[in-house]
């Protein structure tokens, strides 16, 4: 039983990414767009942690650039 809720949720889960992928590809956004709308939600996020100095750190983490992120994603990867 366990198995069939698991696969289930699975699949269910794999449907959202392929809708959320085919409705960038439609909509011509790119990464960066992608990555901008994703920085958003997480400053949203960061604003509503009951802890200052926490909240202060996801902003810090929520405000890097692309440019920046690419960066350091590049440094990481060579």
């Amino acid at each position: 039983m366990y198995l069939v809720i698991k696969e289930a949720i699975l699949k269910q889960n794999c449907t959202c990414l392929y809708i959320i992928i085919i409705t960038a590809l439609i909509c011509g956004c790119t990464a960066e767009h992608i990555y901008g709308a994703g920085q958003s939600w997480k400053r949203e996020q960061c604003y509503t942690m009951p802890n200052q100095t926490e909240s202060n750190e996801c902003l810090n983490k929520a405000n890097t650039s692309y440019d920046d992120y690419k960066y350091k994603a590049g440094k990481i990867k060579n």
